[in-house]
């Protein structure tokens, strides 16, 4: 996937993803400055975690943050579906995407993630509790203000729904 392709399935801006991508933010595995002419090729990990990156920037987070949070996010549901036992088959960074469950990402304070995982199959969703970054040695912060990153929702535009023309 390109990048454009990228912006047009998730309704951001290609100047957008081009500031985040000449200020150095560049997804791990992909060319930092491709030949003129040539486009990024994006592979599902990548296209994901750019996709949380403009999200965050589209909330009013600045670029930088939105990296650091979009990194801290893809270490810690790494983290998170190992210690859920979900298996990488729910893990939203991994190549392969899972079926019917929602996954979320909470954002509060700008600062502290956690993890809302919904299976929608008679069984009951799991929230994480709130973490900073990788600690996770029982900080309980209660945020004020909450960003919530629908990552099944991303997912679907990424990868099952046909570009707009």
């Amino acid at each position: 996937m390109t990048g454009g392709e990228l912006c047009k399935r998730i309704g951001a801006q290609t100047r957008d993803l081009r500031y985040i991508l000449e200020q150095g933010y560049v997804p791990e595995g992909v060319e930092e400055a491709p030949d003129r002419g040539n486009h990024r090729d994006l592979n599902p990990k990548q296209a994901l975690w750019l996709a949380v990156v403009l999200k965050l920037k589209a909330s009013g987070l600045s670029t930088p943050h939105a990296v650091k949070l979009a990194n801290q996010m893809k270490g810690w549901i790494d983290l998170s579906a190992n210690d859920l036992s979900l298996g990488p088959y729910h893990n939203p960074f991994a190549p392969i995407v899972s079926g019917k469950a929602t996954t979320y990402i909470d954002v509060g304070d700008s600062l502290h993630l956690r993890l809302y995982y919904d299976p929608h199959e008679g069984v009951p969703p799991v929230t994480q509790p709130w973490t900073q970054g990788q600690n996770i040695n029982n900080f309980q912060p209660d945020p004020f203000t909450i960003i919530r990153v629908n990552i099944s929702r991303l997912l679907e535009l990424l990868f099952h729904t046909p570009t707009p023309e």
